[in-house]
C-alpha cells in the first residue's frame, strides 16, 4: 500500500546513494554493491570496535551475504568488488584462509598538499595557467577541502564528458547534464582542448550554459589566456567563453609549462644517449685499429673480447666524470680482530 507524501509523513528506511556515483563509469551492480557497503560502514562508524590501529573504519561483508542482499550471483558480486577496488572506492585486507576479508569503504576525494585547510566558495573561479599540473592540483585541493566539510563536489574534464555524451541519445544527454546541478560545486578541467567539431562545441556550451543558468558555483581550468578568452576565434567559442567570464574570476597560477620542461629533459637524455653511442663507436674503432696494427687483419675472437672490455672500461670512466660524486657514509669503527694464539707443543 502506498500513499502520497505529506510534511509529516514518515520516510521508510533507506540507504545513502552518493551523488558522485551518478557520473562514475562503473556498472549499476558495482554501484549497488558500493551502496550496501557504505550503509554497513555507516553503522560501523556509530559503534565501537570497528576501527583499526590508524582509526580507519572497516566492515565485514561476505560475498554470499552481498549476493543475497543485491539479488546477484556470487561471481557478479566478485566482479563488482574488483571494479570498486580498481576505482579506489574500497580496499580489502585478507585475514587468512576461511576468514572474511576486512573491507575499507572510501569516498571520492582529490589529493591535497596541506591538511586542515578550509575553503569557502564565495565566487566562481577560473584557474588560467600554462601549467596543467598546477591548476588541476589546486582545483583538486579545493574539492578535497570541501569534501572534508561534507560538501559534495564533482570534478571531471571536458574530454571525459564528451566521450560519455557521444554514446547517449538527445534526451539522455540533457538529463545527464542537468544532473551536474545536484552538486553544489562543479570543477571541469581543460577548457579549450576538446575536439574541434560542431558536436563538441555544442555540448561544451550546453554544460557551461546549464551551470550558468543555475547560478551555481563552478571552477573551470584552462590553458587559454584571458586575452584568448575575451577574443575567441569564432562565434561558437564566444558564446562559451562569455558565460565563463561572466560567472568566473580569472586566476593565473604561474608561467611555467611542465610539459615543455619534461620534453626538454627528454631531449637532453636522448642527446646524452647519442653521445655515449658515438663514444662507444669511437673507442671500438680505435681498439680495432690497434689490433690490426699489432696482429694484422687476422685476430682471434678472444683478442677482440679483451679489446671490448677495454672499451667498456673507458666508457665507465667517462660516465663517472659526468655523474655527481657519491657521498659515502662515514665508516664505522670496527675493533681489530683478536689474533689467535698459535698452538705450540712444547717438549719437556
Amino acid at each position: 500500500m502506498t500513499h502520497l507524501l505529506r510534511k509529516n509523513s514518515q520516510i521508510p528506511a533507506y540507504m545513502a546513494y552518493p551523488r558522485f556515483l551518478l557520473t562514475m563509469d562503473i556498472s549499476e551492480t558495482a554501484k549497488l554493491v558500493y551502496v550496501l557497503l557504505l550503509d554497513r560502514a555507516r553503522l560501523s562508524m556509530k559503534n565501537d570496535g570497528w576501527e583499526d590501529e590508524q582509526g580507519h573504519v572497516f566492515i565485514y561483508y561476505t560475498i554470499e551475504a552481498l549476493a543475497e542482499a543485491s539479488g546477484k550471483s556470487e561471481m557478479t558480486v566478485k566482479n563488482a568488488l574488483a571494479a570498486l577496488e580498481r576505482q579506489g572506492l574500497i580496499s580489502r585486507k585478507r585475514q587468512g584462509a576461511g576468514l572474511p576479508s576486512k573491507i575499507y569503504v572510501k569516498v571520492q576525494t582529490e589529493s591535497c598538499p596541506t591538511e586542515g585547510t578550509s575553503f569557502k566558495s564565495q565566487t566562481d573561479k577560473k584557474l588560467s595557467t600554462s601549467n596543467k599540473q598546477s591548476k588541476s592540483f589546486i582545483a583538486g585541493c579545493i574539492a578535497n577541502a570541501l569534501l572534508d566539510e561534507g560538501v559534495p563536489v564533482m570534478m571531471t574534464n571536458f574530454a571525459r564528458l564528451l566521450n560519455k555524451l557521444t554514446d547517449m541519445y538527445s534526451g539522455d544527454r540533457n538529463a545527464y547534464i542537468d544532473s551536474f546541478n545536484f552538486f553544489p560545486l562543479l570543477i571541469i578541467d581543460d577548457l579549450g582542448v576538446e575536439r574541434n567539431s560542431e558536436f563538441a562545441r555544442e555540448q561544451v556550451f550546453n554544460i557551461i550554459d546549464s551551470r550558468y543558468r543555475s547560478q551555481l558555483p563552478m571552477i573551470v581550468t584552462t590553458n587559454l589566456t584571458v586575452d584568448e578568452l575575451k577574443n575567441p576565434a569564432d562565434l561558437a567559442r564566444e558564446r562559451i567563453y562569455d558565460r565563463v567570464l561572466k560567472r568566473c574570476m580569472a586566476i593565473r597560477v604561474n608561467d611555467q609549462n611542465i610539459r615543455k620542461l619534461n620534453k626538454a629533459e627528454s631531449v637532453d637524455k636522448a642527446e646524452l644517449h647519442t653521445q655515449r653511442q658515438t663514444l662507444r663507436k669511437t673507442y671500438t674503432q680505435d681498439a680495432r685499429d690497434r689490433l690490426q696494427q699489432a696482429h694484422g687483419k687476422q685476430y682471434s675472437a678472444i683478442t677482440m673480447m679483451e679489446a671490448q672490455q677495454d672499451v667498456d672500461h673507458l666508457l665507465r670512466e667517462d660516465e663517472r666524470k659526468l655523474e655527481p660524486p657519491v657521498q659515502k657514509p662515514p665508516a664505522r669503527h670496527q675493533p681489530e680482530p683478536r689474533k689467535k694464539q698459535p698452538n705450540r707443543d712444547y717438549e719437556r
